[in-house]
């Protein structure tokens, strides 16, 4: 998805590749004006279906470029599934009474692991590398339609 349907030509083995970059107001419930909150756009996966968006794709915000080729098992390797970048030293607890790093979006995170946890079981959450900020996607994300009906007391009606 490009914020500005900007989108740049890609290759592969020296041949073009069928690309196709989406606008993100595509996913949006209800979409007015612009939208740079990464968040926000997040938030709209769920939507994804209303673009048919491939099985696996790559999501990027604006301040991710490529600085050398890629290929297809940089995202997805078909014998392990999709390719992520952790940062190991970074650990976020699910414990909320547990300090976090200073503001931004550790407190938001913190919270979400909490959530999480309380579904699944208690661990630290791993942030995803910034330096490698490709983030891969396997679709269907079937977790966050049925979210608000499993955990009704997290989500407005």
């Amino acid at each position: 998805m490009g914020s500005n349907g900007e989108f740049t030509n890609w290759s592969k083995d020296g041949k073009q590749t069928r690309l196709q970059v989406r606008h993100h107001r595509d996913i949006f419930s209800h979409y007015e004006g612009t939208v740079f909150n990464s968040l926000a756009i997040e938030s709209q996966f769920s939507n994804l279906d209303k673009i048919g968006v491939s099985d696996t794709f790559v999501y990027v915000n604006d301040d991710v470029f490529f600085s050398r080729d890629l290929s297809p098992r940089d995202f997805h390797m078909q014998e392990q599934g999709i390719v992520m970048r952790m940062q190991n030293y970074i650990a976020i607890s699910p414990d909320p009474d547990v300090p976090q790093h200073d503001g931004l979006e550790w407190e938001s995170l913190q919270y979400s692991n909490h959530l999480l946890s309380e579904l699944q079981h208690r661990s630290p959450l791993m942030f995803k590398a910034h330096l490698s900020s490709r983030h891969p996607f396997r679709q269907p994300i079937p977790s966050l339609p049925s979210a608000p009906r499993q955990n009704p007391l997290y989500f407005d009606a």
